[in-house]
């Protein structure tokens, strides 16, 4: 015969404590999402699809703080500007990938110009051109 082993109540005690938990915190303090950077490249994705995006739109995705945060965090490793960042973005509206070149004759340089056109490029094209999937 097979012994039945039974799971001991202690071993559930953490799920109700975490359950609480988050179903609590946000009443300490913690707040909810931002989703205005995602909604903003959204808005100008769409515009881009429509063939109406402005250069306000572009302005108003450049002058986010998550947008900020993107660029610090690209220049972690590479060099890139917010100027060539402006210029992926007009290319993407396009839908072509930005031609250009490294602002600085260095490494870092050269890998921020890779990333914006075989990374960032491209897939502002794909959202541009697939916006019923986003």
């Amino acid at each position: 015969m097979h012994s039945r082993k039974w799971l001991s109540p202690w071993a559930l005690f953490p799920v109700p404590s975490l359950l609480f938990g988050l179903l609590t915190g946000y009443a300490y303090g913690q707040t909810l999402p931002d989703f205005t950077q995602a909604q903003a490249v959204l808005e100008l994705l769409r515009s881009c699809h429509d063939s109406k995006a402005t250069t306000t739109a572009i302005d108003r995705v450049l002058s986010l703080p998550g947008t900020g945060l993107v660029v610090q965090q690209q220049n972690i490793s590479r060099r890139v500007s917010v100027q060539q960042y402006r210029e992926v973005l007009q290319a993407a509206c396009a839908g072509k990938i930005a031609d250009m070149k490294p602002a600085e004759p260095v490494v870092r340089a050269e890998k921020g110009v890779a990333g914006l056109t075989q990374d960032v490029g491209p897939s502002l094209v794909w959202g541009r051109d697939n916006i019923p999937l986003l």
